[in-house]
């Protein structure tokens, strides 16, 4: 599971449920519902996770180990490239920041 994945990540690095916290803005207690696969992760966490660790792979992390390189979502792994990920977040946060604009201009950013 990728809860897993991205725990040994973090044990290769030879960081802590505590550092990790640290680093990435959390609580030790949701990190380690996170490491545990009992909370599962959003958004905000992968891209801070990215934001914070550049070098993780997010395809293999999200990729199940069925030995038929397929993803989570049954499709093919190639789809959900890093770069597309990244761009896709930027689009949206391009996209909301346009929306936040045209609000304010009408007062309606309360």
């Amino acid at each position: 599971m990728y809860y897993e994945k991205i725990r040994e990540f973090f044990k290769e690095k030879g960081l802590k449920q505590r550092e990790v916290a640290e680093i990435m803005g959390y609580s030790e207690t949701m990190i380690g519902r996170y490491f545990k696969g009992i909370n599962k992760v959003d958004a905000v966490f992968i891209t801070l996770l990215v934001e914070k660790f550049p070098d993780i792979d997010l395809q293999y992390i999200f990729t199940e180990n069925k030995g038929n390189d397929l993803d989570i979502l049954n499709e093919p792994t190639e789809a959900y490239e890093r770069t597309t990920i990244l761009t896709d977040i930027g689009e949206i946060e391009t996209k909301l920041n346009r929306i936040k604009e045209k609000l304010i201009q009408k007062g309606l950013d309360k």
